[in-house]
Protein backbone atom coordinates (compact mmCIF):
# COMPACT_ATOMS: atom_id res chain seq x y z
CA UNK A 1 0.00 0.00 0.00
CA UNK A 2 1.30 3.46 -0.87
CA UNK A 3 1.76 5.88 1.99
CA UNK A 4 -0.44 9.02 1.63
CA UNK A 5 1.36 12.24 0.85
CA UNK A 6 1.92 14.76 3.62
CA UNK A 7 -0.82 17.12 2.42
CA UNK A 8 -3.35 14.30 2.18
CA UNK A 9 -2.42 13.17 5.67
CA UNK A 10 -3.26 16.64 7.01
CA UNK A 11 -6.58 16.74 5.16
CA UNK A 12 -7.61 13.39 6.61
CA UNK A 13 -6.84 14.42 10.18
CA UNK A 14 -9.84 15.18 12.40
CA UNK A 15 -10.36 18.98 12.78
CA UNK A 16 -9.30 19.07 16.44
CA UNK A 17 -6.17 17.07 15.70
CA UNK A 18 -5.28 19.49 12.91
CA UNK A 19 -5.81 22.46 15.23
CA UNK A 20 -3.33 20.92 17.68
CA UNK A 21 -0.64 20.24 15.07
CA UNK A 22 2.69 21.92 15.87
CA UNK A 23 3.16 25.38 14.46
CA UNK A 24 5.78 25.47 11.75
CA UNK A 25 8.07 28.35 10.81
CA UNK A 26 6.25 29.07 7.56
CA UNK A 27 2.79 29.23 9.12
CA UNK A 28 4.06 31.26 12.08
CA UNK A 29 5.64 33.74 9.71
CA UNK A 30 2.45 34.13 7.66
CA UNK A 31 0.37 34.72 10.79
CA UNK A 32 2.78 37.34 12.15
CA UNK A 33 2.94 39.08 8.77
CA UNK A 34 -0.85 39.27 8.63
CA UNK A 35 -1.11 40.55 12.22
CA UNK A 36 1.52 43.19 11.38
CA UNK A 37 -0.41 44.28 8.29
CA UNK A 38 -3.76 44.51 10.10
CA UNK A 39 -2.24 46.54 12.92
CA UNK A 40 -0.69 48.94 10.45
CA UNK A 41 -3.83 49.42 8.38
CA UNK A 42 -6.71 49.25 10.87
CA UNK A 43 -5.79 49.45 14.57
CA UNK A 44 -7.53 52.37 16.27
CA UNK A 45 -4.27 54.21 17.06
CA UNK A 46 -1.62 54.38 14.35
CA UNK A 47 0.98 55.37 16.98
CA UNK A 48 0.18 52.42 19.27
CA UNK A 49 -0.01 50.11 16.26
CA UNK A 50 3.54 51.07 15.30
CA UNK A 51 4.76 50.39 18.84
CA UNK A 52 3.13 46.94 18.75
CA UNK A 53 4.64 46.19 15.36
CA UNK A 54 8.07 47.25 16.58
CA UNK A 55 7.86 44.89 19.55
CA UNK A 56 6.75 42.05 17.30
CA UNK A 57 9.78 42.69 15.07
CA UNK A 58 12.06 42.52 18.11
CA UNK A 59 10.49 39.22 19.19
CA UNK A 60 10.89 37.78 15.71
CA UNK A 61 14.50 38.90 15.38
CA UNK A 62 15.52 37.34 18.68
CA UNK A 63 13.99 34.01 17.72
CA UNK A 64 11.90 33.77 20.87
CA UNK A 65 8.74 33.18 18.86
CA UNK A 66 10.37 30.31 16.97
CA UNK A 67 10.36 28.27 20.17
CA UNK A 68 6.55 28.39 20.35
CA UNK A 69 5.24 25.44 18.38
CA UNK A 70 2.01 24.96 20.35
CA UNK A 71 -0.68 27.11 18.64
CA UNK A 72 -2.41 28.08 21.91
CA UNK A 73 0.85 29.04 23.62
CA UNK A 74 1.88 31.06 20.57
CA UNK A 75 -1.47 32.90 20.48
CA UNK A 76 -1.28 33.67 24.20
CA UNK A 77 2.29 34.93 23.90
CA UNK A 78 1.38 37.28 21.04
CA UNK A 79 -1.68 38.47 22.99
CA UNK A 80 0.42 39.18 26.09
CA UNK A 81 2.95 41.08 24.00
CA UNK A 82 0.35 43.21 22.22
CA UNK A 83 -1.56 44.00 25.41
CA UNK A 84 1.64 44.87 27.29
CA UNK A 85 2.43 47.50 24.68
CA UNK A 86 -1.10 48.78 24.03
CA UNK A 87 -2.81 48.19 27.41
CA UNK A 88 -5.80 47.28 25.22
CA UNK A 89 -7.62 44.19 26.51
CA UNK A 90 -9.70 44.09 23.32
CA UNK A 91 -6.56 43.26 21.30
CA UNK A 92 -5.95 39.51 21.29
CA UNK A 93 -5.05 36.47 19.20
CA UNK A 94 -6.72 33.09 19.70
CA UNK A 95 -6.81 29.67 18.09
CA UNK A 96 -10.03 29.27 16.13
CA UNK A 97 -12.46 26.48 16.95
CA UNK A 98 -11.96 24.11 13.99
CA UNK A 99 -15.51 22.76 14.10
CA UNK A 100 -16.95 26.27 13.95
CA UNK A 101 -14.61 27.22 11.11
CA UNK A 102 -15.57 24.19 9.07
CA UNK A 103 -19.28 24.61 9.73
CA UNK A 104 -19.22 28.32 8.93
CA UNK A 105 -17.52 27.50 5.62
CA UNK A 106 -19.53 24.44 4.59
CA UNK A 107 -22.94 25.11 6.14
CA UNK A 108 -23.35 28.77 7.19
CA UNK A 109 -27.08 28.37 7.80
CA UNK A 110 -26.44 25.60 10.31
CA UNK A 111 -23.70 27.67 11.94
CA UNK A 112 -26.11 30.55 12.42
CA UNK A 113 -28.76 28.21 13.77
CA UNK A 114 -26.27 26.81 16.29
CA UNK A 115 -25.33 30.32 17.47
CA UNK A 116 -28.99 31.27 17.76
CA UNK A 117 -29.74 28.15 19.79
CA UNK A 118 -26.87 28.83 22.20
CA UNK A 119 -28.12 32.40 22.63
CA UNK A 120 -31.64 31.12 23.26
CA UNK A 121 -30.43 28.69 25.91
CA UNK A 122 -28.75 31.56 27.76
CA UNK A 123 -31.93 33.66 27.42
CA UNK A 124 -29.81 36.20 25.51
CA UNK A 125 -28.01 37.19 28.70
CA UNK A 126 -31.11 37.99 30.78
CA UNK A 127 -30.28 35.77 33.73
CA UNK A 128 -32.73 36.98 36.40
CA UNK A 129 -35.58 39.50 36.57
CA UNK A 130 -37.14 39.95 40.00
CA UNK A 131 -39.10 42.25 42.25
CA UNK A 132 -37.29 42.54 45.57
CA UNK A 133 -38.54 43.78 48.94
CA UNK A 134 -39.25 47.50 48.98
CA UNK A 135 -40.52 47.37 45.38
CA UNK A 136 -36.97 47.18 44.02
CA UNK A 137 -36.67 45.91 40.46
CA UNK A 138 -33.65 43.65 39.85
CA UNK A 139 -32.15 42.70 36.48
CA UNK A 140 -29.14 40.37 36.32
CA UNK A 141 -27.79 40.89 32.78
CA UNK A 142 -24.88 38.69 31.64
CA UNK A 143 -24.45 39.79 28.00
CA UNK A 144 -25.72 42.30 25.43
CA UNK A 145 -27.11 40.48 22.41
CA UNK A 146 -28.07 42.31 19.18
CA UNK A 147 -30.67 39.77 18.01
CA UNK A 148 -34.37 40.61 17.51
CA UNK A 149 -35.26 37.82 19.95
CA UNK A 150 -33.03 39.47 22.58
CA UNK A 151 -35.01 42.68 22.14
CA UNK A 152 -38.20 40.73 22.82
CA UNK A 153 -36.71 39.39 26.06
CA UNK A 154 -35.53 42.89 26.99
CA UNK A 155 -39.01 44.28 26.34
CA UNK A 156 -40.58 41.65 28.58
CA UNK A 157 -38.02 42.32 31.33
CA UNK A 158 -38.42 46.10 31.25
CA UNK A 159 -42.21 45.83 31.17
CA UNK A 160 -42.10 43.60 34.26
CA UNK A 161 -39.86 46.15 36.02
CA UNK A 162 -41.79 49.25 34.93
CA UNK A 163 -43.63 49.74 38.24
CA UNK A 164 -40.57 49.47 40.46
CA UNK A 165 -39.59 52.38 42.67
CA UNK A 166 -35.88 51.73 41.99
CA UNK A 167 -34.01 49.53 39.53
CA UNK A 168 -30.85 47.53 40.28
CA UNK A 169 -29.04 46.71 37.04
CA UNK A 170 -26.49 44.01 37.84
CA UNK A 171 -23.60 44.03 35.33
CA UNK A 172 -21.03 42.33 37.55
CA UNK A 173 -20.72 39.29 35.27
CA UNK A 174 -21.37 41.06 31.98
CA UNK A 175 -18.41 41.07 29.58
CA UNK A 176 -20.10 43.18 26.92
CA UNK A 177 -21.76 42.79 23.57
CA UNK A 178 -23.74 44.89 21.14
CA UNK A 179 -24.05 48.71 21.23
CA UNK A 180 -27.55 48.18 19.84
CA UNK A 181 -28.68 46.49 23.05
CA UNK A 182 -27.00 49.28 25.04
CA UNK A 183 -29.06 51.77 23.05
CA UNK A 184 -32.27 49.73 23.51
CA UNK A 185 -31.95 49.47 27.29
CA UNK A 186 -30.91 53.12 27.71
CA UNK A 187 -34.00 54.13 25.73
CA UNK A 188 -36.23 52.69 28.47
CA UNK A 189 -34.41 54.73 31.10
CA UNK A 190 -34.46 58.10 29.33
CA UNK A 191 -37.46 60.36 28.79
CA UNK A 192 -36.45 61.52 25.31
CA UNK A 193 -34.08 60.78 22.45
CA UNK A 194 -30.57 61.35 23.79
CA UNK A 195 -27.05 61.30 22.34
CA UNK A 196 -25.26 58.45 24.10
CA UNK A 197 -21.94 57.99 22.35
CA UNK A 198 -19.96 58.58 19.16
CA UNK A 199 -17.71 55.94 17.60
CA UNK A 200 -14.62 57.35 15.85
CA UNK A 201 -13.29 54.82 13.33
CA UNK A 202 -9.73 54.94 12.07
CA UNK A 203 -10.42 53.58 8.60
CA UNK A 204 -12.09 56.32 6.58
CA UNK A 205 -11.97 58.68 9.58
CA UNK A 206 -15.68 57.89 10.00
CA UNK A 207 -17.90 58.89 12.92
CA UNK A 208 -21.07 57.03 13.95
CA UNK A 209 -23.34 58.58 16.57
CA UNK A 210 -25.33 56.37 18.94
CA UNK A 211 -28.65 57.87 20.13
CA UNK A 212 -31.38 56.40 22.29
CA UNK A 213 -34.66 55.56 20.56
CA UNK A 214 -37.61 57.93 20.32
CA UNK A 215 -40.04 55.11 21.11
CA UNK A 216 -39.84 51.78 22.95
CA UNK A 217 -42.29 48.90 23.27
CA UNK A 218 -44.13 49.26 26.56
CA UNK A 219 -43.70 51.80 29.38
CA UNK A 220 -40.50 53.71 30.09
CA UNK A 221 -38.73 53.84 33.45
CA UNK A 222 -37.38 57.35 32.88
CA UNK A 223 -38.26 58.55 36.40
CA UNK A 224 -37.13 55.42 38.26
CA UNK A 225 -33.78 55.67 40.13
CA UNK A 226 -31.18 53.31 38.64
CA UNK A 227 -28.35 51.61 40.55
CA UNK A 228 -25.74 49.81 38.41
CA UNK A 229 -23.58 47.10 40.00
CA UNK A 230 -20.08 46.63 38.55
CA UNK A 231 -16.98 44.48 39.04
CA UNK A 232 -13.58 44.00 37.35
CA UNK A 233 -15.33 41.49 35.05
CA UNK A 234 -17.68 44.17 33.71
CA UNK A 235 -16.25 44.96 30.29
CA UNK A 236 -16.73 46.60 26.89
CA UNK A 237 -20.42 47.23 26.05
CA UNK A 238 -21.47 46.59 29.65
CA UNK A 239 -19.06 49.34 30.70
CA UNK A 240 -20.58 51.58 28.05
CA UNK A 241 -24.06 50.99 29.48
CA UNK A 242 -22.87 51.95 32.97
CA UNK A 243 -20.73 54.87 31.73
CA UNK A 244 -23.47 56.50 29.60
CA UNK A 245 -26.08 56.28 32.36
CA UNK A 246 -23.61 57.64 34.90
CA UNK A 247 -22.58 60.55 32.66
CA UNK A 248 -26.23 61.44 32.05
CA UNK A 249 -26.93 61.45 35.78
CA UNK A 250 -29.38 58.55 35.35
CA UNK A 251 -27.54 55.98 37.44
CA UNK A 252 -25.52 55.55 40.61
CA UNK A 253 -22.69 53.08 39.98
CA UNK A 254 -21.91 50.83 42.96
CA UNK A 255 -19.01 48.39 43.04
CA UNK A 256 -15.44 48.38 41.77
CA UNK A 257 -13.70 49.86 38.73
CA UNK A 258 -14.53 47.93 35.57
CA UNK A 259 -12.24 46.22 33.05
CA UNK A 260 -11.46 49.26 30.90
CA UNK A 261 -12.27 48.26 27.31
CA UNK A 262 -13.78 51.06 25.21
CA UNK A 263 -12.41 50.29 21.74
CA UNK A 264 -14.94 48.65 19.40
CA UNK A 265 -13.64 46.24 16.81
CA UNK A 266 -14.19 42.91 15.12
CA UNK A 267 -12.84 39.35 14.89
CA UNK A 268 -10.66 38.80 11.83
CA UNK A 269 -9.37 35.44 10.57
CA UNK A 270 -5.59 35.21 10.52
CA UNK A 271 -4.23 32.25 8.61
CA UNK A 272 -6.18 29.01 8.81
CA UNK A 273 -6.08 28.48 12.55
CA UNK A 274 -6.15 31.87 14.26
CA UNK A 275 -8.52 34.71 15.02
CA UNK A 276 -7.46 38.28 15.81
CA UNK A 277 -9.76 40.68 17.63
CA UNK A 278 -8.69 44.07 16.35
CA UNK A 279 -9.99 47.32 17.90
CA UNK A 280 -10.62 49.75 15.06
CA UNK A 281 -12.38 52.65 16.72
CA UNK A 282 -12.79 54.56 19.96
CA UNK A 283 -15.86 55.64 21.88
CA UNK A 284 -16.32 59.30 22.76
CA UNK A 285 -19.01 60.28 25.25
CA UNK A 286 -20.66 63.63 24.33
CA UNK A 287 -20.70 64.76 27.98
CA UNK A 288 -17.25 63.74 29.21
CA UNK A 289 -15.47 64.00 25.87
CA UNK A 290 -13.65 60.77 26.61
CA UNK A 291 -14.33 57.14 27.55
CA UNK A 292 -13.41 54.32 29.94
CA UNK A 293 -10.50 52.83 28.00
CA UNK A 294 -7.80 51.63 30.36
CA UNK A 295 -9.32 53.25 33.45
CA UNK A 296 -12.68 51.49 33.54
CA UNK A 297 -15.88 53.02 34.89
CA UNK A 298 -15.20 54.65 38.26
CA UNK A 299 -18.00 53.78 40.72
CA UNK A 300 -19.89 56.50 42.57
CA UNK A 301 -19.94 54.21 45.61
CA UNK A 302 -16.74 52.16 45.76
CA UNK A 303 -16.98 48.92 47.74
CA UNK A 304 -15.30 45.54 47.88
CA UNK A 305 -16.49 42.94 45.40
CA UNK A 306 -18.09 40.84 48.15
CA UNK A 307 -20.10 43.83 49.42
CA UNK A 308 -21.36 45.16 46.08
CA UNK A 309 -24.79 43.56 46.11
CA UNK A 310 -25.68 44.38 49.71
CA UNK A 311 -24.45 47.96 49.39
CA UNK A 312 -26.17 48.41 46.05
CA UNK A 313 -29.43 47.15 47.51
CA UNK A 314 -29.12 49.59 50.42
CA UNK A 315 -28.60 52.47 47.99
CA UNK A 316 -31.59 51.25 45.96
CA UNK A 317 -33.85 51.06 49.03
CA UNK A 318 -32.98 54.63 50.01
CA UNK A 319 -33.61 55.82 46.45
CA UNK A 320 -36.89 53.89 46.32
CA UNK A 321 -38.18 55.49 49.53
CA UNK A 322 -37.38 58.95 48.19
CA UNK A 323 -39.00 58.10 44.86
CA UNK A 324 -42.13 56.85 46.65
CA UNK A 325 -42.38 60.05 48.68
CA UNK A 326 -42.00 62.23 45.59
CA UNK A 327 -44.54 60.16 43.70
CA UNK A 328 -47.06 60.42 46.53
CA UNK A 329 -46.58 64.19 46.74
CA UNK A 330 -47.06 64.48 43.00
CA UNK A 331 -50.11 62.20 43.18
CA UNK A 332 -51.63 64.28 45.96
CA UNK A 333 -51.03 67.50 44.04
CA UNK A 334 -52.41 65.95 40.88
CA UNK A 335 -55.54 64.73 42.61
CA UNK A 336 -56.19 68.17 44.12
CA UNK A 337 -55.76 69.75 40.70
CA UNK A 338 -58.06 67.11 39.20
CA UNK A 339 -60.76 67.83 41.75
CA UNK A 340 -60.50 71.56 41.09
CA UNK A 341 -60.67 71.07 37.32
CA UNK A 342 -63.67 68.75 37.58
CA UNK A 343 -65.39 71.19 39.93
CA UNK A 344 -64.99 73.98 37.41
CA UNK A 345 -66.24 71.73 34.59
CA UNK A 346 -69.34 70.80 36.59
CA UNK A 347 -69.97 74.45 37.36
CA UNK A 348 -69.76 75.29 33.65
CA UNK A 349 -72.44 72.68 32.88
CA UNK A 350 -73.74 71.80 29.43
CA UNK A 351 -71.84 70.22 26.56
CA UNK A 352 -68.75 72.36 27.13
CA UNK A 353 -68.46 71.30 30.76
CA UNK A 354 -68.96 67.63 29.91
CA UNK A 355 -66.29 67.73 27.19
CA UNK A 356 -63.90 69.56 29.51
CA UNK A 357 -64.43 67.03 32.31
CA UNK A 358 -63.73 64.14 29.94
CA UNK A 359 -60.52 65.83 28.73
CA UNK A 360 -59.33 66.37 32.30
CA UNK A 361 -60.00 62.72 33.17
CA UNK A 362 -58.23 61.52 30.02
CA UNK A 363 -55.05 63.32 31.06
CA UNK A 364 -55.42 62.14 34.65
CA UNK A 365 -55.81 58.52 33.50
CA UNK A 366 -52.70 58.85 31.34
CA UNK A 367 -50.78 60.11 34.37
CA UNK A 368 -52.02 57.21 36.47
CA UNK A 369 -54.09 59.42 38.77
CA UNK A 370 -57.41 57.65 38.23
CA UNK A 371 -58.32 54.04 37.52
CA UNK A 372 -61.20 52.45 35.64
CA UNK A 373 -63.18 51.98 38.87
CA UNK A 374 -62.56 55.59 39.96
CA UNK A 375 -63.73 57.01 36.62
CA UNK A 376 -66.82 54.81 36.86
CA UNK A 377 -67.53 56.14 40.35
CA UNK A 378 -67.22 59.74 39.12
CA UNK A 379 -69.68 58.98 36.31
CA UNK A 380 -72.19 57.40 38.66
CA UNK A 381 -71.95 60.30 41.10
CA UNK A 382 -72.95 62.76 38.38
CA UNK A 383 -75.62 60.37 37.13
CA UNK A 384 -77.09 60.21 40.62
CA UNK A 385 -77.12 64.02 40.76
CA UNK A 386 -79.02 64.20 37.47
CA UNK A 387 -76.13 65.49 35.35
CA UNK A 388 -76.83 63.09 32.50
CA UNK A 389 -74.69 64.79 29.88
CA UNK A 390 -71.69 64.93 32.19
CA UNK A 391 -72.17 61.34 33.37
CA UNK A 392 -72.45 60.11 29.78
CA UNK A 393 -69.26 61.94 28.74
CA UNK A 394 -67.30 60.51 31.68
CA UNK A 395 -68.51 56.94 31.19
CA UNK A 396 -68.03 57.11 27.42
CA UNK A 397 -64.41 58.08 28.05
CA UNK A 398 -64.06 55.11 30.40
CA UNK A 399 -65.38 52.80 27.68
CA UNK A 400 -62.85 54.26 25.26
CA UNK A 401 -59.98 53.80 27.72
CA UNK A 402 -61.09 50.27 28.74
CA UNK A 403 -62.82 48.82 25.66
CA UNK A 404 -62.63 45.23 26.94
CA UNK A 405 -64.43 45.92 30.24
CA UNK A 406 -67.99 44.55 30.29
CA UNK A 407 -68.73 46.53 33.45
CA UNK A 408 -67.77 49.87 31.84
CA UNK A 409 -70.05 49.29 28.84
CA UNK A 410 -72.89 48.27 31.20
CA UNK A 411 -72.44 51.52 33.16
CA UNK A 412 -72.39 53.59 29.97
CA UNK A 413 -75.59 51.88 28.84
CA UNK A 414 -77.29 52.94 32.09
CA UNK A 415 -76.20 56.56 31.67
CA UNK A 416 -77.33 56.66 28.04
CA UNK A 417 -80.70 55.16 28.90
CA UNK A 418 -81.19 57.77 31.63
CA UNK A 419 -80.33 60.50 29.11
CA UNK A 420 -82.97 59.13 26.70
CA UNK A 421 -80.41 57.91 24.14
CA UNK A 422 -82.02 54.50 23.72
CA UNK A 423 -80.24 53.43 20.54
CA UNK A 424 -76.77 54.12 21.99
CA UNK A 425 -77.78 52.49 25.29
CA UNK A 426 -78.81 49.31 23.46
CA UNK A 427 -75.47 49.25 21.65
CA UNK A 428 -73.57 49.59 24.94
CA UNK A 429 -75.55 46.84 26.65
CA UNK A 430 -75.06 44.54 23.66
CA UNK A 431 -71.29 45.19 23.78
CA UNK A 432 -71.29 44.38 27.50
CA UNK A 433 -73.03 41.08 26.78
CA UNK A 434 -70.50 40.23 24.06
CA UNK A 435 -67.71 40.68 26.60
CA UNK A 436 -69.60 38.92 29.42
CA UNK A 437 -72.44 36.66 28.23
CA UNK A 438 -73.35 36.05 31.88
CA UNK A 439 -74.23 39.72 32.51
CA UNK A 440 -77.87 39.32 33.61
CA UNK A 441 -78.34 43.07 34.15
CA UNK A 442 -77.40 43.92 30.56
CA UNK A 443 -79.78 41.24 29.25
CA UNK A 444 -82.60 42.53 31.49
CA UNK A 445 -82.02 46.15 30.44
CA UNK A 446 -82.13 45.21 26.78
CA UNK A 447 -85.55 43.63 27.31
CA UNK A 448 -86.81 46.74 29.16
CA UNK A 449 -85.51 48.95 26.35
CA UNK A 450 -87.39 46.83 23.83
CA UNK A 451 -84.30 45.82 21.93
CA UNK A 452 -85.15 43.37 19.09
CA UNK A 453 -84.17 39.77 19.75
CA UNK A 454 -83.52 40.34 23.45
CA UNK A 455 -84.25 37.47 25.83
CA UNK A 456 -84.50 37.94 29.57
CA UNK A 457 -82.05 36.02 31.68
CA UNK A 458 -83.52 32.90 33.32
CA UNK A 459 -84.22 33.29 37.06
CA UNK A 460 -81.55 31.99 39.38
CA UNK A 461 -82.40 28.86 41.36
Amino acid sequence: MLRPSCWLWLVLLPPIAFAQQPLGDEERGRVLDQVDSLLKERYVSAEVAEACRAQLRVERSTGRLDELTDPSSFAQHVTDLLQAVSSDRHLWLKVRDPDEVREARDDPARARARRDELARQSNHGFERVERLEGNIGYLDLRSLSPSPEAREVATAAMTFLARADALVLDLRLNEGGSPEMVRFLCSYLLAERTHLNTFHWRVGDRKDELWSLEEVPGPRLSEVPVIVLTSPITFSGAEGLAYHLQALGRATVVGTATGGGAHPGSRLPVGERFLLFLPQGRAVNPITGTNWEGSGVTPDVAVEVTETFSRGLAVALAAAREHQEQRLLALDAGLRELQDELGRAVADGGTGGASRAASVLRVAAGDGLVSEAEINAIGYRHLGEGRHELATAVLALNAELHPQSANVHDSLGEALAAAGETERAVASYRRSLELDPGNANARRQLVELGAPGSVAAPPRE
